[in-house]
């Protein structure tokens, strides 16, 4: 059951349940986690390839590794925070759904890999529930896109995938909550810190 301070899904906790059955030690299990963080300089490089084909392919390469310099990234992949695994699962939905809409421009439609997005995004959702509004924006790119049968067979399928969600938001509601700190002096300060180093 989640915290007060982790009120997210629990997809990232059962898998590091899992690791941690495999490394008992935590220095061990960190490590594991921090090398499996390093795919998500890798899906971002097949991302950037797909998105711009035109540009080399070692700028790409440049662009995707500057992940590894960020704060965000190294802190949430040395501490096995379910962040990282969330945007591991969501970088696979953007890549399938890249895949996709490259085909559909050349005139096919693979309606797989539609299935491997809805699949995977539901996995981000179940790891940080947050990800559940971008189910909004794919849903209106289906209807656009797909026919009326595919596009009601995948509405189906994104139901069925949502019966857990029902499950757990029934045990735990504070899972549909989000919490605002209303200290705007705390939120002015660290909002601007974060805005400076990025800029």
């Amino acid at each position: 059951r989640p915290s007060n301070w982790t009120v997210h899904t629990p997809l990232h906790y059962i898998l590091i349940s899992k690791l941690s059955i495999l490394f008992e030690n935590k220095t061990f299990l960190r490590l594991a986690f921090c090398l499996i963080s390093i795919f998500m300089p890798i899906l971002f490089y097949e991302f950037l390839k797909i998105k711009y084909p035109n540009v080399s392919n070692k700028l790409l390469l440049i662009f995707a590794s500057s992940i590894l310099l960020l704060p965000s990234f190294r802190s949430a992949a040395i501490w096995a925070n379910n962040h990282m695994t969330a945007l591991i699962f969501f970088l696979l939905t953007t890549l399938f759904y890249l895949k996709w809409k490259k085909k559909l421009n050349n005139g096919t439609n693979d309606f797989k890999l539609v299935f491997f997005q809805t699949i995977f995004l539901a996995l981000a959702v179940y790891t940080r529930q947050y990800y559940a509004l971008f189910f909004f924006y794919f849903l209106f790119i289906y209807f656009e896109k797909l026919d009326i049968k595919n596009f009601l067979i995948i509405s189906a399928f994104i139901s069925f995938l949502t019966i857990p969600g029902f499950f757990l938001i029934y045990l735990d509601p504070a899972l549909i909550k989000t919490t605002f700190d209303t200290n705007f002096s705390n939120t002015i300060l660290v909002s601007s810190s974060i805005i400076s180093f990025y800029m």
